[in-house]
């Protein structure tokens, strides 16, 4: 089982970010191995598409 943690800051704990501060968020680390599912999900939805949806939805992927 998964188990996530969430934190909520309080709104007297959040600190302002001056606007030449670049915020700094962590990096979440991701496997190629791990897209290969996702993206063979999306090529199979393209296949419910009319030619148009399926040409726009393909310039995304």
């Amino acid at each position: 089982k998964l188990l996530l943690e969430i934190t909520i800051r309080k709104a007297d704990k959040v600190r302002s970010c001056p606007r030449h501060e670049v915020p700094q968020t962590p990096a979440t680390p991701v496997v190629v191995e791990a897209l290969i599912p996702l993206q063979k999900l999306i090529e199979q939805d393209i296949l419910g598409l009319d030619k148009t949806n399926q040409r726009s939805l393909q310039r995304h992927v």
